[in-house]
């Protein structure tokens, strides 16, 4: 017990699989106030029929369980988590924030949407994140817009430049999908165009994820925003040639997503990183549900459940490690390509990248 907290009771078979783990992703609500075409969490945003949050004192749970088995890394993201305990002016959020540092975990970051209240940027809570994250897919309004909602640029910004102004460490998460993924009138990228936008600002580190059809659930409601495979390959390399050329004075962090099967094949151990395998990281959801892969949010698929006393290992055939050989190092399993000269990487391969547990716990690139 550390501070008034009673860690769970952990299942064997998690403990062993998790006996690597570094990092928690807490979706700590399930509530958002947007509506993003291609949200990865949006079959959860849209329909819960009980459980939308995870209760303060079964999170602490949580993160102290997941602490002492060796974590140092906390994501708190949702859904939107500036919406957690919004009726008693987010105390509950505060109090988990507060509450993680005090238990040790070395870097508690917070993803949002930047559409919330600025005063609780002054909150001395809040302050203690070591990165603040925001969702901003273009600088240009329109652009931005057009798959996050009306006036969601012309709130988050200002909240953003807030957070800025404050000291706190400021990340931007950026989707490029078909809707912003063009070119200006001098035939260069628009996304890089943000990249130097959000630089301007004073953004210290920028995060893309490309919204790509690769057989997944997200598929069935994102089809108009999906890049096609080889439209991906083109904007990533032109993106790589521009951070090589010293074009980017902030760390960018770039997926590489794909690659040919020879080139997977000379490195395994590398181009093979896993959350899964590795049990590196733990997702936890307000429905119960522990995963390791964030591809299978909106499935039932994970690999075990919790509740107010335990965590227990799923032994039905929707735990996500049912027929994997996990001493493998194979290509991303759970995507699905067409193209059969190409495989699939895990969506988190982002070589050079600064992340804290790629760079500090794991030194991954010591492998290429």
């Amino acid at each position: 017990m550390i501070a008034g907290v009673d860690m769970l009771t952990i299942d064997k078979r998690i403990a062993e699989h998790f006996s690597n783990v570094k990092q928690v992703f807490l979706y700590i609500t399930d509530r958002c106030n947007l509506a993003c075409d291609y949200c990865l969490y949006k079959s959860h945003t849209t329909f819960q029929l009980h459980t939308q949050e995870i209760e303060a004192q079964l999170a602490k749970k949580l993160i102290l369980t997941f602490r002492n088995m060796g974590a140092v890394k906390l994501s708190i993201i949702g859904g939107e988590p500036t919406l957690y305990d919004i009726e008693n002016g987010n105390r509950g959020l505060f109090d988990i924030i507060s509450y993680s540092k005090r238990i040790g975990y070395s870097y508690v970051r917070m993803d949002t949407n930047g559409v919330f209240q600025q005063c609780i940027l002054d909150d001395a809570n809040l302050m203690k994140l070591d990165e603040l994250s925001f969702s901003i897919d273009s600088h240009d309004e329109a652009l931005n817009d057009s798959c996050r909602g009306h006036c969601s640029l012309s709130r988050a910004l200002p909240n953003l430049l807030y957070a800025i102004k404050r000291g706190y460490h400021v990340d931007v998460t950026m989707c490029i999908h078909r809707l912003n993924s063009g070119r200006d009138t001098d035939s260069r990228l628009m996304a890089l165009n943000t990249i130097n936008a959000l630089y301007e600002y004073g953004v210290k580190r920028i995060n893309i994820h490309p919204v790509l059809r690769v057989g997944i659930p997200r598929d069935t409601w994102t089809s108009h925003a999906c890049l096609e495979v080889e439209e991906w390959l083109l904007i990533r390399k032109e993106l790589e040639e521009a951070y090589e050329c010293g074009q980017f004075p902030l760390e960018v962090r770039i997926p590489t997503r794909f690659i040919t099967d020879q080139e997977h094949s000379s490195n395994p151990k590398y181009y093979g990183y896993c959350s899964v395998r590795m049990g590196e990281r733990i997702l936890i959801h307000p429905d119960g549900i522990i995963r390791c892969c964030a591809l299978l949010i909106g499935t039932p698929y994970g690999i075990g459940r919790y509740d107010e006393t335990s965590i227990v290992w799923d032994t039905s055939r929707t735990n996500e490690l049912y027929g994997r050989d996990l001493d493998l190092w194979t290509p991303c399993p759970i995507q699905r390509l067409d193209d059969n000269s190409i495989v699939p990487l895990c969506i988190s391969f982002k070589p050079g990248q600064g992340e804290y547990v790629w760079s500090k716990e794991l030194d991954w690139d010591s492998r290429s």
